[in-house]
């Protein structure tokens, strides 16, 4: 039963997804435990979770293994442009909402959001087959 789930991209996405929610939740709890600024700690923890969940999602999710060039500069790219909204977003929530909810809180809430929005990205546009 595993093996037939994993053949499918959406729970490798998820898995992956999860790996990189406990690292980035790790880092902003590290953060907000050196008392850092919320969106100071956000930001750390983004940054470090990018770098994690590119190389999973292009790996496991994706199993896309095109070491091309200009093919990987084109998924870098486009991965670029969906990391500026994803962190827009990220920073103006904390920043809109760290009087009424946790930093923790709201970034959850963000990341359920962009979950669902870049697995549609990353499957049909950024390494689609």
């Amino acid at each position: 039963m595993i093996r037939r789930l994993w053949t499918f991209s959406s729970v490798r996405y998820l898995l992956v997804g999860i790996v990189g929610y406990l690292f980035e939740m790790g880092i902003l709890y590290g953060g907000m435990q050196a008392k850092l600024a919320p969106v100071i700690a956000v930001s750390i923890s983004f940054a470090g979770g990018l770098v994690l969940s590119f190389i999973l999602q292009k790996v496991v999710a994706f199993q896309n293994q095109t070491a091309q060039k200009e093919t990987v500069l084109r998924q870098v790219l486009l991965t670029g442009c969906l990391v500026i909204f994803n962190y827009l977003l990220s920073v103006i929530s904390v920043h809109l909402l760290q009087t009424l909810v946790s930093p923790m809180i709201i970034r959850t809430g963000v990341i359920i959001i962009t979950t669902i929005t870049n697995y549609f990205t990353y499957k049909l546009i950024i390494f689609r087959k």
